[in-house]
């Protein structure tokens, strides 16, 4: 075990001399390979890949979307450069990190719901003793809606969905009454037919969207700039 976390802190340092080398001369030369979960990457990935090109047309990004323990392993074994993950930025100072922006959760409900009644933001108070449908076991996004279900009285429904697009089908199609839990990033493309019902929920509970890389990664310049291309970007996307 000694031996085999020794090589592989010097594979470590092998690829990050690699690295260093290539990146000597243009450090906006290079291949960054960027993990995303699956709840943000479909949403913000045409959002922001357009502009990373324009800004930086020698850089070369592969994308990765895996769940967030996954890409965890994938960054702390050098797999990848950076992951873009629902973070807490003052809570976890152990990865170096550039924050992206907020994304509010809204609640989603048939049009034929009680909820949908209203357009008006919703108290968090009146949520208490619905039924909330959520993604199954290892998407970060669950356990931050199930905190929140949880501080308000809403009851989690027996299903659970594997994406978001099968939670949007599973309310779009309910007839037990359940409402859900969507990201706002989310809804330009789960809700482009209309097919639920959308409140704001006053004082909502969100998400912070964040880049984050490995402490003294050489790619640590070129990750900054795209960090700050996406940061400006969904900037954008929420005044425009």
């Amino acid at each position: 075990e000694v031996f085999v976390a020794r090589a592989r802190a010097l594979l470590l340092e092998a690829d990050a001399l690699i690295d260093a080398s290539r990146l000597h001369a243009d450090p906006f030369s290079a291949t960054l390979r960027i993990g995303v979960i699956p709840t943000v990457a479909p949403y913000l990935l045409p959002l922001v890949a357009g502009a990373i090109r324009q800004a930086y047309p020698d850089l070369t990004v592969r994308w990765v979307e895996e769940k967030t323990h996954v890409l965890m392993a994938k960054l702390a074994g050098a797999e990848l450069d950076g992951a873009i993950l629902a973070i807490e930025p003052e809570a976890d100072d152990e990865l170096p990190h550039m924050v992206i922006g907020q994304d509010e959760f809204v609640v989603a409900s048939p049009k034929d719901h009680a909820l949908a009644r209203s357009k008006q933001p919703i108290a968090a108070e009146q949520l208490a003793h619905e039924h909330i449908l959520l993604l199954d076991d290892g998407h970060c996004f669950r356990e931050q809606a199930l905190s929140f279900c949880a501080g308000v009285g809403a009851a989690e429904a027996s299903f659970r969905a594997t994406s978001l697009p099968t939670l949007v089908q599973m309310i779009a199609g309910s007839r037990d009454g359940s409402v859900t839990l969507l990201p706002s990033l989310s809804l330009d493309v789960e809700n482009r037919h209309g097919e639920l019902a959308i409140r704001r929920i006053k004082r909502a509970p969100s998400r912070t969207l964040g880049l984050v890389w490995r402490r003294g990664a050489a790619l640590a310049r070129a990750l900054e700039g795209v960090g700050a291309v996406m940061k400006q970007t969904y900037a954008s996307r929420l005044t425009s």
